[in-house]
């Protein structure tokens, strides 16, 4: 019976001392997933932002777009604009060019009618 009492006895020490561990493992794991909840919370923090900086990023370059549409529309009216200076300059000098021939033509008259 004594025998039998020792043997119970140290299995008693040994759970005893795996339940320790047990304990010990416990605590352990609850350290890990409580790093892994942070990690977890700053993963989806930082996912949210790179959300709204994707989102940001999409709307700038949707102005941009809208921008370089109106600057190549505007590029294109000043084209217009010169363009049609451009025709009109050659009829002033046209008109120039015939005020001078008319000019040059009335002194000779005048030049005329005076000898």
């Amino acid at each position: 019976m004594e025998t039998r009492v020792k043997v119970v006895e140290g299995e008693i020490v040994t759970l005893r001392e795996e339940s320790r561990e047990h304990r010990a493992t416990s605590a352990a794991i609850m350290v890990v997933l409580s790093d892994l909840r942070t990690i977890t919370d700053e993963l989806r923090t930082t996912t949210n932002e790179l959300r709204t900086t994707t989102n940001e990023l999409r709307v700038g370059q949707e102005e941009l777009r809208v921008g370089q549409a109106e600057i190549r529309e505007e590029i294109g009216t000043i084209k217009r604009s010169v363009g049609n200076l451009e025709v009109s300059m050659k009829r002033v000098e046209g008109d120039v060019a015939e005020v001078k021939a008319g000019h040059i033509e009335l002194r000779n008259l005048v030049a005329g009618l005076i000898r």
